[in-house]
């Protein structure tokens, strides 16, 4: 079986005759539902002025977060402590006492990162991923922005990226086993990024790839990739989105949230990133997909997740991942904020936190049809036993065909189909025929007034 996500037409056959397109069909983002409250909020004193970017990952059913905490004391973005919690059911969270780093004379506490840690560098805009490649002691790595000053003599500070290495999440090592002794002497990269990167292995480039914050010549923020064989040696991430006059006036890109998402065999990446308006203050999330990881379309601008909730009615910045947490749904995190970008300390009633989304797999980007859209794709199907499925919300009807030299297969036709409609997740597409031949059809979706998301076949 193959799943064929139909976000965009990269699965869509253009063939003439009876393949060929019919209709119209428009991309269109799914917002999840959202929940009465965060998973987590600021209680405990190292988290007295707020939480900040999270990560999140799914382990043997494991809910684990590492989340990034500010206490008053803080004076800029790199005096954070990174810190992690944990769930059995993704509804209760344990923050453990960890033992690992001193807080005010104390180790009873759940930070995994602080300054000491990572040599004086501070830590911020943290990505944590799962190395394949790595030796057990480095499983986990953990990349961040941390600050030294200007290597030039001049006064300031300069942004540079950096990284931590783990074997369980938990106890953790500033620098690579790669890297020499004397890390912090090492150039880190020739670049810095002052916001939540997001990096993780790539199993179709085999490589790293790595997104970062970059600035226009206007000084707006944009969002920049970069990708390596090797850890320590990162090439100036080049600018793949930006800005534009769809935008409000004065509007930057704040953190990415990218994403490379698979879903039985298809592959996409998502960046969940968040317009700044300067004008309002706020930030919000919207969608842009990808078929390469390079080159992002973000045909809808429609909001994805808008400032609605009294936990995030100032600013929303998406985490990285998208996580299977069974029953046929997905799960993402957010860092939730109810003060907007100008506000330097937490004024408001709501104190935010770390939250999470939950939908149906695959329900992120679909194409939707308010009259009709038929399509074939290019994948095949066995017509001797043909198995498909579908996840689409249908307001009218859903059949499909199967045709063969630009016919349809003798009781595979259209009407041949028995119609479906409502809420399909991987509903299962059946016929009143039955083929004898075993050679390759093509198969045909009929869609009148809906959203499809993917289809899944038996055969490519």
């Amino acid at each position: 079986m193959r799943k064929l996500l139909l976000m965009d037409k990269y699965h869509i056959s253009l063939h003439g005759g009876l393949c060929a397109e019919e209709g119209e069909a428009v991309q269109r983002t799914c917002p999840p539902i959202k929940p009465t409250a965060p998973i987590l909020r600021p209680d405990k004193p190292w988290e007295s002025r707020q939480l900040n970017w999270v990560s999140m990952r799914v382990e043997d059913g494991l809910y684990r977060v590492w989340y990034e905490a500010f206490d008053l004391d803080s004076t800029h973005d790199c005096e954070c402590r990174l810190c992690y919690a944990e769930s059995r059911d993704g509804e209760h969270w344990e923050k453990p006492n960890l033992g690992i780093c001193d807080y005010h004379g104390s180790k009873e506490n759940n930070i995994v990162i602080d300054n000491n840690v990572v040599g004086g560098l501070g830590i911020h805009g943290h990505s944590i991923f799962v190395d394949p490649n790595a030796p057990a002691e480095a499983r986990y790595r953990c990349v961040f922005v941390g600050i030294i000053k200007h290597p030039s003599g001049v006064d300031g500070m300069l942004d540079v990226m950096s990284f931590a290495y783990s074997p369980d999440g938990i106890r953790w090592t500033h620098g690579l086993p790669e890297l020499p002794n004397d890390f912090l002497h090492y150039p880190i990269t020739p670049f810095g990024s002052d916001t939540q990167c997001s990096v993780f292995w790539d199993p179709d480039y085999k490589k790293y790839v790595g997104y970062f914050r970059t600035w226009l010549h206007t000084g707006a923020r944009s969002i920049a990739r970069s990708e390596t064989s090797d850890l320590t040696s990162w090439p100036t991430p080049r600018t793949i989105l930006t800005p534009d006059s769809t935008d409000p006036h004065l509007t930057d890109y704040y953190n990415n949230g990218a994403t490379r998402y698979t879903s039985g065999g298809d592959t996409a990446y998502f960046l969940f990133y968040s317009p700044y308006d300067h004008e309002t203050q706020k930030c919000w999330a919207r969608v842009a997909i990808s078929r390469d990881g390079v080159i992002f379309d973000r045909i809808d601008r429609r909001i994805f997740l808008d400032n609605d909730q009294p936990y995030d009615a100032g600013m929303i910045f998406v985490a990285s991942g998208i996580h299977d947490i069974g029953n046929g749904e997905c799960a993402m995190l957010y860092n939730a904020a109810s003060w907007d970008h100008s506000t330097a300390e937490v004024t408001a009633a709501d104190p935010g936190g770390a939250v999470m989304v939950k939908f149906v797999r695959d329900r992120i980007v679909g194409l939707e049809t308010q009259t009709f859209y038929n399509f074939s794709t290019a994948g095949w199907v066995d017509p001797q036993n043909p198995e498909v499925y579908v996840n689409a919300i249908v307001r009218g009807r859903l059949r499909a065909a199967l045709i063969r030299d630009d016919k349809f297969v003798p009781g595979y036709s259209p009407d041949d189909c028995e119609p479906l409609t409502g809420d399909l997740r991987d509903a299962k597409i059946t016929w009143k025929g039955s083929a004898e031949e075993t050679k390759d059809a093509v198969l045909k979706l009929y869609l009148e007034d809906g959203i499809i998301f993917s289809a899944t076949v038996n055969h490519l």
